[in-house]
């Protein structure tokens, strides 16, 4: 399974707080965001690629299968099973 992220835009308004990430993640594969300042754009990359909020531009996929426009449980269920599901809830 991978997860991929392309060209990720976001803009509030005139300001463009994200520009251009793009990010692949395969199956068990730990990624961390690094960025400058007060990391509030690794925060934003993260919140458009779990489904918190809709990007400007571009598009997020899942195994080729575009999820961009998809609410969050529902990308959480095709991203784990049910018992990783679990697990991850009871945490």
């Amino acid at each position: 399974m991978i997860l991929r992220a392309e060209h990720l835009i976001k803009k509030y308004k005139s300001r463009t707080v994200v520009k251009d990430v793009s990010v692949q993640v395969e199956q068990r594969e730990i990624v961390g965001l690094l960025g400058l300042l007060n990391g509030a754009r690794e925060t934003t990359s993260f919140y458009m690629i779990v489904g918190l909020i809709t990007p400007n531009g571009k598009w997020i996929s899942l195994d080729d299968q575009e999820i961009t426009q998809k609410k969050q449980k529902d990308r959480f269920e095709e991203m784990f099973d049910e018992f990783e599901l679990q697990h991850i809830c009871k945490t």
